[in-house]
């Protein structure tokens, strides 16, 4: 799992790339699955910030 900012600025350059096409970005998070150092809030958490 990488840090959430590092994926959020991932998305956001695939978003940037996107411009206004009809292509559909779809993101996610696995960060609840792979270990328990990372809860349900951190996912949620997570998923806020890349929504933004």
């Amino acid at each position: 799992v990488i840090p959430s900012e590092e994926h959020a600025a991932k998305i956001a350059a695939a978003r940037d790339a996107i411009g206004d096409s009809d292509f559909f970005l779809i993101a996610r998070t696995d960060a609840r699955a792979i270990s328990e150092k990372y809860g349900l809030a951190e996912a949620i958490s997570r998923a806020n910030l890349y929504m933004e």
